[in-house]
């Protein structure tokens, strides 16, 4: 009698598990042809982010952020969530590292943010939708991105017509859904020396903020990386130590350790209405929050 209720439940586990296994590859084919989509079409608008998907973004940023981005220091924490109202979190841009590192900072709050479309090809696609991706496309007829990209540039109307999409994009998405959040890197490219200009900062955070009705608080980051080896963690000396001294160009960075400084949130209702003085305001945060930052890891400047 044992052995045949023994029988019964070996048979129902394994029926459960088959049952598993094929929703499993049903979701993983769904997302793999979402992420398609992004590759192909411009206009692709994600799905919003459910608690699993929130819960996804959150592991893999913490992974890839032990992997590679060493012992991280945090100076501040990010504000309580509101009760009426959204942050939109603006932050230096200086590695591949960036998106992953806030990816995992910001937990599990609903967050949607801009990916680059020329980001989501292979394997990152299917990861941008399953996480709420956004997409901005800001090439030009003959495919180049040549840097600075200003959405003012009156010379390149194409670039100007496609960042204006991208923010209306995102204001469509966020006004659909009232209790999410927004992160966005204002200057819209890498600039890998971390040398932060006025002139590379964009209005998109200001233009999203100031099109929506609820209230809106901007949040300021900066990030800094310290690729000093004496300062490696036991992880990464480790994996140095057994030759795997590249283990970390998945994300195209090795670092000793980061320092994150977050400043308080700026209510949108405070800063000028002007979007170059605004854009300015946040521009002066987030230079002074990266040197604080780089201050904390023992280097004067940032980079």
């Amino acid at each position: 009698m044992v052995f045949q209720w023994c029988f019964i439940a070996f048979c129902f586990l394994l029926l459960a598990a088959a049952y598993g296994c094929v929703q499993l590859a049903r979701v993983i084919h769904y997302w793999r042809c979402e992420g398609r989509k992004m590759e192909t079409d411009k206009n692709y608008r994600t799905p919003p982010p459910g608690f699993l998907h929130r819960l996804f973004r959150y592991l893999a940023g913490w992974l890839a952020s032990m992997w590679c981005l060493g012992r991280i220091r945090k100076i501040g924490r990010l504000p309580q969530k509101l009760k009426k109202g959204r942050y939109i979190y603006v932050c230096n841009h200086q590695t591949e590292a960036d998106g992953v590192l806030l990816a995992w900072m910001l937990g599990l709050r609903k967050v949607r943010y801009f990916v680059a479309f020329n980001q989501c090809r292979g394997e990152r696609g299917p990861f941008v939708a399953y996480t709420g991706g956004i997409l901005v496309d800001f090439f030009d007829e003959v495919g180049s991105n040549s840097p600075p990209l200003n959405i003012e540039q009156p010379d390149r109307p194409f670039v100007r017509r496609r960042l204006l999409e991208a923010v209306q994009s995102a204001v469509s998405i966020l006004t659909k859904e009232p209790d999410t959040d927004f992160f966005i890197f204002p200057q819209g490219r890498l600039v890998r020396d971390n040398d932060l200009r006025l002139t590379d900062f964009q209005h998109g955070a200001i233009r999203i903020a100031q099109s929506l009705e609820e209230p809106v608080f901007l949040v300021p980051i900066g990030v800094h990386y310290d690729h000093n080896p004496n300062n490696r963690t036991v992880f990464a000396k480790l994996f140095n130590f057994l030759g795997f001294k590249s283990y970390g160009r998945v994300l195209d960075t090795v670092n000793a350790q980061t320092a994150v400084a977050i400043g308080e949130p700026l209510p949108l209702s405070e800063l000028p209405l002007e979007k170059n003085f605004a854009t300015a305001v946040l521009f002066d945060q987030i230079k002074a929050l990266t040197e604080k930052a780089a201050a904390s890891c023992g280097n004067r400047r940032c980079g």
